[in-house]
């Protein structure tokens, strides 16, 4: 059995961050989660004069429940899915 990890990714190079968002049964669930979170992290910077001025409490609010934890800088925020295996013992 599979699941399905929504992670998310910011900064670049050693300055890097990566986290847990959620965990899906689901590969279309883990993917509509990512791929909402993406949209509004889209939407957000698209709307900004530069990619370099910005709140991070702003987007923070507007990512809400989708990622309470995200990290956000300059780079932008991206949100991916893991598949990995679901182990019942170890092997």
């Amino acid at each position: 059995m599979k699941i399905y990890v929504v992670m998310g990714i910011c900064g670049q190079y050693s300055d890097r961050t990566e986290w847990t968002v959620a965990a899906y049964k689901d590969r279309e669930m883990a993917d509509a989660h990512a791929d909402k979170a993406s949209k509004i992290s889209m939407a957000y910077y698209k709307g900004l004069e530069s990619r370099y001025v910005y709140n991070q409490d702003d987007l923070k609010e507007k990512l809400g429940e989708v990622d309470p934890n995200a990290c956000v800088d300059y780079t932008g925020t991206d949100w991916f899915v893991l598949e990995v295996p679901f182990l019942d013992k170890v092997p």
